[in-house]
């Protein structure tokens, strides 16, 4: 551990770095106001996604799940974002035609595995979300989810994986910006 003086800003920016990287939990850096806010948001979307149930309407729930799953994430409590996620990905998996969708719940359900230490788990999700998006094609989602994938690749010290799914995440992303 190296001890470096950083100015308020620096330490803010180290913080929300490590945060990203998962060394630190994320609601001792979120201002009381902002947690007790950010609390109040996932009631809410528990809320709204029982209502969505009750009405049938699972492309809603669906979306509402996944993005409490965001909300819970950033409060650290992984295990509810890893429940979340799972039923996200279940409910988009009924619903025809919304491939986008299921693409997107499976790339942060596979990113969030890897970040919570299961790497293993996460490839074949994240190979999923892959052949998926090429089906389509899509490459804007092709180059999430293959990021995603070299990170679970470079999280089990597969360097070789990592870095040849990190190239097809740069070519991907960069045909996605052609595309636009």
């Amino acid at each position: 551990l190296e001890a470096v003086t950083r100015t308020a800003g620096e330490k803010e920016h180290s913080y929300v770095a490590a945060f990203r990287l998962g060394f630190i939990e994320a609601e001792p850096l979120l201002k009381r106001s902002t947690a007790a806010m950010t609390r109040q948001l996932a009631a809410k979307y528990e809320s709204a996604a029982l209502e969505a149930n009750k009405a049938g309407a699972l492309s809603m729930e669906a979306s509402i799940l996944k993005s409490a799953a965001v909300v819970a994430e950033t409060l650290g409590d992984f295990r509810k974002a890893h429940d979340l996620n799972q039923r996200s990905v279940a409910l988009y998996e009924k619903i025809p035609g919304d491939q986008q969708s299921q693409i997107e719940a499976l790339s942060a359900y596979g990113k969030l595995k890897t970040r919570t230490g299961e790497p293993k788990a996460a490839i074949p999700i994240l190979e999923r979300a892959v052949a998926m998006s090429r089906a389509i094609p899509n490459p804007a989602l092709e180059s999430t989810a293959l990021s995603n994938l070299a990170s679970a690749y470079e999280t089990l010290s597969d360097g070789a994986n990592g870095m040849r799914y990190g190239e097809e995440a740069l070519r991907a992303s960069r045909l996605s910006g052609e595309k636009k």
